[in-house]
């Protein structure tokens, strides 16, 4: 190789006459191949290269398009042709069409064409969509079928376990300005047949239990009524008057069309006793006895120069339903494990996070305010295996109260690491509300969230529908509870040493 070729190696430009360019471009056109012209003019090919890219003239640095197909492919477009249409008379690839075609405004289209052809382009993708979607969720749901499949038949006592831990997530409860009536409601009817055959167990007639629909006003009414008709067994003639609920323009209801029935109301008449029955239950099954129910001499030898002539008989009767409590919270005794799955997983149905047509997830998330009901899903969690470090907590506040009390509390409460506490959620005062929940009692809500807990969502979905149905198949419609078997062993009678909330 010549030095004037290893310069041109070096510095990156060719030492060449410029006259041997042209004469380069001249034997190109003449036919002679590359390496014919690196002989005759003893020139490298890297050389040959720099001289050809050079003598390029500018007219050939445009796009090698074919000028009368592209704009064939232009005219058809505005027609409100394809691209696979328009690739029948124009060879050329997708790509290339798009270059050519990406600056025609879409309200050149012929409007005729395009939108049949975009709405069943959009068919496609979702149908696309909906069998992937459909392929993914078949073993999701075997899943939870197999769960369901667990439960089988429940016994009087599941139930009442069931029941009663349903009611205190979802039902009416006790407040110092409030009655004691056992009011449950839901949108669920699998719920609302397990408070039924609840009921039936706990021995309730018939003519006791009302039922009340309460529904949006722009609900297909008619449509809700054969719905609750037909899960509850009672003709819609016989319901309460309905509670018509007016929607806020502000939001985006995600509960509407078809699908959308309401919410059952189910109200027990005089059910004073009934609701100290429940309380007792649910309280023994989330093992948190409160000590005052044990304390009798509170009631029996008060002050008598701090009270008034009446305070025996009131005393007489706050004993009286202290007891009912008590003897229902003893009759439960210890939980088995299958107990505890129920319970749980009827907690969860009502108080969790749970996956909806129009947001599909299976994140495990359960909201709660009260101690006991935490703790008791936490030994829930701990039974089906979720080591403490998946959990992960997060309170829900409201502004006024004191944040790092209330993180205290709950940690004591739960056990749980002030590290695994996210950021406190508070919540903003409305002033047209009438906000009276503060207080030094008042500690928020407390959100514990399971990582990689979809599998566990599966489990407890399947759970809860297994005791639904095997609610909804025990029992029969309202206007024949089936009655309490007496032969049944009694629920429990020995008392056990609970877990006490002091912090209630």
């Amino acid at each position: 190789m010549s030095s004037d070729t290893r310069g041109a190696r070096e510095t990156g430009t060719p030492t060449v006459p410029d006259d041997l360019a042209a004469q380069a471009r001249r034997l190109r056109d003449e036919g002679m191949s590359r390496p014919a012209i690196q002989r005759a003019l003893g020139l490298t090919a890297w050389q040959l290269t720099k001289l050809f890219d050079r003598e390029k003239p500018i007219e050939s640095l445009r796009t090698q398009a074919k000028d009368a197909a592209r704009e064939t492919a232009r005219a058809l477009r505005l027609q409100g042709a394809s691209y696979n249409e328009i690739r029948e008379h124009v060879q050329v690839s997708k790509s290339t069409l798009s270059l050519w075609l990406r600056d025609l405004p879409t309200e050149a289209l012929d409007p005729d064409k395009v939108a049949p052809r975009r709405a069943r382009a959009a068919e496609r993708q979702q149908a696309g969509r909906r069998e992937t979607f459909r392929k993914k969720r078949v073993p999701l749901d075997q899943e939870i079928e197999d769960a369901a499949a667990e439960i089988g038949p429940l016994s009087d006592r599941e139930i009442l376990i069931a029941g009663a831990i349903a009611y205190w997530c979802e039902g009416a409860k006790a407040r110092p300005k409030n009655s004691v009536t056992v009011h449950f409601s839901n949108n669920d009817p699998g719920l609302i047949a397990l408070f039924l055959r609840f009921l039936s167990v706990c021995d309730i007639s018939a003519d006791r239990i009302g039922f009340r629909l309460q529904i949006h006003k722009d609900a297909q009414l008619e449509r809700a009524y054969s719905f609750w008709s037909d899960a509850v067994g009672v003709s819609h003639a016989d319901f309460l008057p309905t509670t018509f609920k007016t929607g806020n323009p502000e939001t985006r209801r995600k509960n509407v069309g078809t699908g959308y029935t309401g919410c059952m109301s189910v109200r027990v008449l005089r059910s004073s006793e009934l609701y100290r029955k429940i309380e007792g239950s649910a309280k023994g099954v989330m093992g948190a006895i409160p000590d005052e129910w044990r304390h009798e001499s509170d009631l029996l030898y008060p002050d008598r120069a701090d009270v008034k002539g009446w305070w025996y008989g009131r005393a007489a009767r706050l004993l009286a339903r202290r007891r009912q409590r008590l003897a229902a919270a003893r009759s439960i005794g210890d939980l088995n494990e299958r107990e505890i799955r129920i319970a749980g997983a009827i907690a969860y149905w009502c108080e969790g996070a749970k996956s909806k047509p129009w947001r599909r997830s299976h994140q495990m998330v359960f909201a709660n305010s009260d101690p006991d009901m935490i703790i008791f899903f936490l030994r829930f969690l701990e039974m089906c295996g979720i080591d403490r470090d998946q959990i992960v907590v997060c309170i829900s506040i409201h502004e006024s109260a004191d944040v790092p009390a209330a993180e205290k509390f709950w940690a004591e409460i739960t056990g749980l690491p002030r590290s695994s506490f996210q950021k406190a959620a508070i919540k903003r005062h409305a002033p047209r509300t009438d906000w009276s929940g503060g207080g030094p009692g008042y500690h928020g809500c407390l959100f514990l969230r399971v990582r990689r807990g979809a599998a566990l969502y599966r489990r407890i979905e399947g759970w809860a529908r297994g005791v639904m149905q095997a609610s909804r198949g025990a029992s029969a419609p309202v206007g024949g509870l089936v009655p309490v078997d007496e032969t049944v062993e009694p629920v429990g009678s020995e008392s056990r040493a609970p877990t006490t909330m002091d912090a209630q």
